[in-house]
């Protein structure tokens, strides 16, 4: 007689988290050579063991290379005596500039920090177009999401688990929607419609919505926010799912503009439900359109099944859509036509 076991473990990358926001107030003042900066106050990530950082701004450039012609800006760590040793310092971190509420442009960067203590980019921005990262009161705000590997979980003889793209309709709070009772924050719409919600809820789900509501700003003292790009039929099938685990909506359009805030607000398993509900109703005619979305939102459940599709259907490559896509999506294109004519050589 004969037994088969059934074992299963995981690893857990461990990280810790923080967003900094850093200002720059009556920016036209600065008058600075090039190689000279401006650095931001230290700031921190971590609790037990924390680690320090801070935002170098070059504004006339870090080297002669750029003089005139770009900033610079650098995230550094600065190692201090109470820093626990290291062996490595992996981060990954996102660097906006914000000008009036939006993103004008972002770094991202993803290091080791004990190689180099300072990672970022020597041709930032175009300083022919500076005026485009001030805003009407004459700051500059810089917006960090770092992210630091802190160590390795390792859980053994786990219970059987589904994988995130099988389990998300699950990760749901189950509650009534709409639903006003004891709701302390208004979203108001492009179309000037308003909703009500509750933070707590919104914050689970969104990052973006955490970060919103662990910082100072003005609209959550008011318990108020603008969401302006972002139509009030859209904002509600997001809360739905926020709330519910379901949306209603089935027009290709309207998921594709769902796709989009899905994306905006980091809510992973409604991208992933967005592109179950696309690919649905996948076609040649719609094939081209769905993939260059996916691409930009970085539904990458979507992209993957949507590229296999156009790589079997290569007279779609012609559609004018692709003409102004993105590089790396065209890059993407090339290396999936040249896997699937290997795959065909090798048939006997």
């Amino acid at each position: 007689m004969s037994s088969k076991q059934h074992m299963k473990a995981s690893t857990t990358v461990a990280s810790a988290e923080t967003v900094y926001t850093w200002t720059i107030k009556n920016y036209r003042l600065i008058k600075c050579k090039v190689g000279e900066n401006i650095e931001s106050p230290k700031f921190s990530v971590g609790s037990d063991n924390k680690v320090y950082f801070n935002l170098e701004l070059f504004p006339e450039g870090q080297c002669a290379e750029v003089e005139g012609l770009f900033n610079s800006l650098y995230l550094t760590y600065l190692k201090t005596d109470s820093t626990k040793i290291l062996d490595k310092l992996i981060c990954k971190s996102t660097i906006s500039v914000i000008r009036d509420k939006k993103v004008v442009t972002e770094l991202k960067v993803h290091e080791d920090y004990l190689k180099t203590n300072s990672w970022g980019r020597t041709k930032f921005y175009d300083l022919n177009k500076i005026d485009d990262l001030i805003s009407l009161k004459n700051t500059v705000t810089f917006r960090c999401e770092l992210e630091i590997f802190t160590e390795y979980i390792n859980n053994e003889n786990e219970t059987d688990n589904e994988t995130e793209d099988e389990n998300f309709e699950e990760k749901k709070f189950n509650l009534p929607f709409p639903s006003e009772e004891l709701s302390d924050i208004e979203l108001s719409t492009s179309d000037k419609k308003t909703i009500r919600a509750h933070k707590f809820v919104l914050a689970m789900i969104s990052p973006v919505f955490r970060a919103m509501f662990t910082h100072d700003m003005l609209e959550t003292k008011n318990n108020t926010i603008k969401i302006i790009d972002t139509s009030h039929n859209i904002l509600v099938e997001m809360l739905r799912f926020m709330y519910t685990g379901e949306i209603e909506i089935n027009e290709t359009d309207m998921i594709l503009q769902l796709l989009a805030v899905a994306d905006k607000y980091q809510i992973d398993n409604l991208k992933i439900k967005c592109g179950k509900l696309l690919y649905a109703e996948l076609s040649t005619e719609n094939a081209i359109e769905f993939l260059t979305s996916a691409n930009k939102y970085n539904a990458m459940h979507l992209e993957n099944k949507v590229l296999k599709f156009v790589t079997a259907h290569p007279q779609l490559l012609d559609s004018e859509q692709l003409k102004i896509a993105d590089p790396a999506l065209l890059l993407k294109i090339v290396y999936s036509l040249r896997e699937a004519l290997l795959t065909k050589q090798k048939k006997p």
